[in-house]
């Protein structure tokens, strides 16, 4: 009588997955959908604020500076305009980030809006960077929906099958 070597070949059933823990992916996606979410919401209400209480106020581009910096593997470009306005007999000077369309469109001397508060005119943005609040909530949105949908997919249909999937 022989007596088996003790190993013994499983046969795959099912379509193969190549990750371990799906439901960890899902949960990840959701908890990156919640992170943009409140990102959205924090830049809208900041946003909401410089709109409803923000004096508006004709600034000059005194200077303008571009380059480049690493971020993890690739190369990211970044664009910022320094600016100065009067408020009373207070001069005021802000640098901010813009993108590659505005840098491009100003040059130093150029008049530009910028928002300020009323009550601490040092806390005060470009008119034109308020267009940044759709696509931080837009982005949250969308990826609020895509991880809550593939949370709930992944725990109503695969983790099921695969809790009750068959090895030969």
């Amino acid at each position: 009588m022989v007596i088996g070597t003790g190993t013994r070949r499983r046969m795959h059933i099912g379509p193969r997955i190549y990750f371990r823990n799906p439901i960890l992916i899902f949960a990840v996606l959701l908890l990156v959908g919640i992170f943009f979410g409140v990102l959205g919401i924090a830049t809208w209400q900041r946003q909401s604020a410089y709109a409803a209480d923000g004096v508006s106020v004709q600034a000059v581009v005194v200077d303008k500076e571009t380059g480049t910096r690493m971020t993890r593997n690739h190369v990211q470009r970044y664009f910022h305009i320094t600016y100065e306005f009067a408020v009373g007999d207070q001069t005021i000077r802000n640098e901010s980030g813009v993108d590659e369309g505005q840098y491009n469109t100003l040059a130093v001397g150029d008049s530009i809006d910028v928002l300020y508060m009323p009550d601490d005119p040092t806390m005060n943005i470009p008119a034109a960077n308020q267009g940044m609040t759709m696509a931080y909530i837009l982005a949250g949105a969308a990826l609020l929906w895509n991880g809550f949908a593939l949370f709930t997919l992944g725990k109503t249909l695969l983790l099921p099958w695969l809790m009750t999937r068959r090895t030969a």
